[in-house]
């Protein structure tokens, strides 16, 4: 959750397995999931944001690794905490 709200995105509910984050108008939930059978399974989190290389110091400052920025299109792909990826898309300009 800290690696979220680094990202500007505020806590509704939670509780240690389950959190409710809200982006704008938007609503963000994070659930822990322990399957019978473990696998390596990640989600990729798409956020639009203003400003793109501040997007990627705050997901690196929380922790997260860029693996990718894409031009002309706007986009970076960074690993989360826990190998989630997250997506930030900047509008253009």
């Amino acid at each position: 959750v800290g690696f979220y709200t680094a990202l500007g995105l505020s806590v509704g509910d939670q509780n240690p397995h389950w959190a409710n984050l809200t982006c704008g108008d938007g609503n963000l939930e994070l659930q822990a999931y322990r399957p019978a059978e473990p696998t390596i399974v990640h989600t990729m989190v798409i956020l639009t944001v203003e400003d793109l290389e501040a997007a990627i110091s705050a997901a690196e400052e929380a922790g997260g690794k860029l693996q990718s920025a894409h031009a002309p299109v706007v986009l970076a792909h960074v690993e989360d905490t826990e190998g989630n990826v997250v997506q930030f898309a900047q509008p253009r300009r």
